[in-house]
């Protein structure tokens, strides 16, 4: 029996046009998974708790995008004059997803503010206004793998050129103990956090999905693709077991 694909879930990003509350997401982030062999499935905002829990159970895998600013009231803190919040729609949305998303036993990838979502769920802080990170468009710079994991496995080097665009940074005093940081700038500012145990959870600050270098965006995405097969794998073998 051939392995179905992994299906991959994917957050979205909200609008209001007219009154009304639109859903958006960049195309790369769906072409990085179709390419690494993944299925997107899209997750606008739902209202209904089992409708939300019905569909993560049916996810391989899971991948949180990035937007604007998580408000930071949310995780504990006072706003500054360099917020640029995301709707509160979307804000409580991911965070009831994320929650429920990391209480299963599914590989999961976080992209910049998806990287952030991952801390602020985990009871992370943030520091709220960086410089010299790209706010307003990317800038390319050199982060350093600090730790052993997933990102020292898959380069084998302890520096990696990446593509910045944020303004605000996990605060690398409050990480959960759940998370470790595995990269960061020279400056400080934390690029990766990744989850402390086996299980594949990575958070990425920058933005492989659309970064110039297409070799490592096709690591990373063909690399948590792999880990989400492992579930189409067990799923085929449960299946003909039965049979």
């Amino acid at each position: 029996m051939k392995n179905r694909k992994p299906i991959i879930g994917l957050n979205m990003d909200t609008t209001m046009i007219g009154g009304r509350l639109w859903h958006r997401i960049p195309e790369n982030y769906i072409n990085s998974i179709v390419k690494s062999g993944g299925v997107p499935r899209l997750f606008p905002i739902y209202y209904n708790d089992d409708f939300i829990i019905e569909q993560v159970e049916e996810c391989d895998g899971f991948l949180f995008m990035g937007g604007d600013d998580y408000p930071a009231n949310i995780y504990g803190m006072k706003p500054d004059e360099h917020e640029d919040p995301m709707l509160n729609d979307r804000a409580k949305f991911d965070l009831k997803l994320a929650k429920l998303v990391l209480k299963r036993n599914i590989p999961v990838i976080g992209i910049c503010a998806g990287c952030q979502l991952i801390n602020i769920v985990n009871n992370g802080k943030m520091i709220l206004n960086i410089d010299g990170h790209g706010r307003g468009g990317d800038v390319y710079h050199s982060a350093n793998i600090i730790n052993d994991g997933i990102l020292k496995k898959m380069f084998k080097t302890n520096k990696i050129r990446i593509n910045s665009g944020h303004h605000q940074s996990i605060n690398s005093n409050f990480v959960s103990s759940n998370l470790k940081i595995t990269a960061m700038t020279d400056d400080g500012i934390v690029e990766a956090i990744e989850g402390v145990d086996d299980r594949f959870i990575l958070g990425l600050q920058w933005h492989p999905e659309r970064s110039d270098d297409e070799q490592q965006r096709k690591m990373i995405f063909d690399r948590f693709i792999d880990e989400c097969k492992k579930n189409t794998e067990q799923f085929s073998k449960n299946i003909i077991k039965n049979l």
